[in-house]
């Protein structure tokens, strides 16, 4: 019941963040690369979802939103399912940087808590791009978690929708 409470909550947040409007395909252009490392300039811009495995013992939890590049720089907006540490409806407000595939985030502190993602991005022709890394959660209640992280890019539902 819980992961099916989860999904709902996923679809919703995607539903809300990708809303119907102009546009005629995905968000992004395909990756020219067979599979390896995100190519220099890469654009990792849109939605994300990414699962934990701790390293500490906690729960795993899911981290899903969107993510804005501006040259090297990335912002993004994110919730936190799955730890009662996080409130699901709080939103995590991250920035950061991305350099020749590699990207490292760190959220602003909520509740006294930063969460920080660092990893790298992997390309595959005719599939979403790929986060691999590791993750740490530094102060409040989560203090001290690590773990591995690995999720996807979600493409927009913008330009599949019928008016």
């Amino acid at each position: 019941m819980k992961h099916l409470s989860s999904t709902w909550w996923l679809l919703s947040v995607l539903v809300l963040l990708c809303s119907c409007g102009g546009g005629v395909g995905p968000s992004h252009s395909p990756s020219t690369s067979a599979s390896g490392p995100a190519p220099r300039g890469v654009n990792i811009a849109g939605n994300w979802q990414l699962s934990t495995r701790s390293t500490a013992g906690m729960p795993s939890i899911t981290i899903a939103g969107s993510i804005h590049q501006s040259g090297s720089s990335i912002t993004g907006a994110v919730h936190v399912d799955g730890w009662n540490c996080f409130d699901q409806r709080a939103t995590l407000e991250l920035t950061g940087t991305l350099t020749s595939g590699n990207v490292s985030l760190a959220s602003a502190p909520v509740d006294g808590q930063v969460i920080s993602v660092a990893g790298s991005i992997r390309q595959k022709t005719g599939f979403p791009d790929a986060l691999t890394g590791t993750y740490a959660i530094d102060g409040g209640c989560g203090n001290g978690e690590r773990g591995n992280v690995s999720g996807y890019r979600v493409d927009s539902i913008t330009g599949y929708c019928r008016s």
